[in-house]
């Protein structure tokens, strides 16, 4: 089986890794690997027929704010936060681009990959949008 797990902090992630992998669990063992937001909405959609309810977000209770393990996403994340927190015309420009640009009605930056979130910046920081 396959399955997706999301930690608080990319040192938790690293410790997961450094004691589990190969472990066993009866007649079967771990195998860890990072992965993308994209690839887990991939699985979710190959999984379940690519229903709505299967690319829902993890429970926020498992989640740091931010803690993706890339530090460089992580940055764009709270720049991409900074500007929707500036104001309504502001959040509307960054749904914009995602419904036009990316998956229409997710608009969590965590979802997407590093070059969609730095056009994004770069386009809002430059006036084009």
């Amino acid at each position: 089986g396959e399955a997706f797990a999301i930690f608080p902090s990319a040192e938790l992630a690293s410790r997961a890794v450094a004691e589990l992998q190969r472990a066993e669990m009866g007649s079967r063992y771990i195998e860890l690997f990072s992965s993308t937001y994209s690839e887990w909405h991939q699985a979710c959609d190959r999984s379940s027929g690519g229903g709505a309810a299967a690319r829902q977000p993890p429970r926020r209770e498992f989640q740091a704010p931010f803690a993706t393990g890339d530090p460089e996403k992580d940055r764009l994340i709270a720049r991409i936060k900074e500007i929707q927190r500036s104001g309504e015309e502001a959040k509307t420009k960054w749904w914009t681009w995602c419904d036009t640009g990316g998956d229409q009605g997710c608009y969590d930056p965590k979802r997407y990959e590093n070059l969609f979130l730095s056009d994004f910046i770069t386009a809002y920081d430059d006036g084009e949008l």
